[in-house]
């Protein structure tokens, strides 16, 4: 059960600074392996893809952890997760400053990540329409309808749009 009224001693200010840049600086790493995994995406860099993407996910372990050990620190203290408890205002205004850097960086992290899917969904649909592509050579001729979806063709050479 948490305290009460706690009274942090300069150790656990100490700790918990350090439990905050420890969690801060894997969540930058986390941001950095998103960027080379964006790039890579780009540039269609298989390999380093998949490097990238290991190591990004040996990371999330790490970082859960060092997540896990910050709030239980917190609640050890008996401070709410926002930092905000009497007498400590000084350690308070630490705490959501580090928490507006965390989220912050969890902002960024969100949108690279959402950008990153959004390029595999296009390669995979690229990768798909040359599928149909080549199997609809042996398949039979298609045509485009108006909401986009390949469809096969009956008695028709070639593609054809029809509306």
């Amino acid at each position: 059960m948490p305290n009460q009224n706690p009274e942090l001693t300069m150790p656990d200010q100490l700790a918990l600074q350090t439990w905050i840049a420890q969690e801060t600086a894997l969540y930058e790493e986390l941001l950095d392996w998103l960027q080379q995994e964006q790039r890579h995406l780009i540039k269609l860099e298989i390999e380093e893809l998949f490097k990238t993407v290991r190591a990004k996910e040996s990371l999330l372990p790490r970082l859960l952890a060092a997540r896990e050990k910050r709030q239980n620190y917190l609640n050890r203290l008996g401070l709410t997760p926002s930092g905000e408890t009497s007498g400590l205002t000084g350690l308070a205004a630490l705490i959501k400053q580090q928490r507006r850097r965390l989220a912050s960086l969890t902002k960024q992290i969100s949108q690279v990540n959402l950008q990153n899917r959004t390029l595999i969904q296009d390669g995979l649909e690229i990768i798909q329409e040359f599928m149909d592509l080549a199997l609809g050579a042996q398949v039979g001729p298609r045509t485009y309808q108006r909401q986009g979806i390949l469809n096969h063709a009956s008695g028709s050479a070639g593609f054809n749009r029809q509306v």
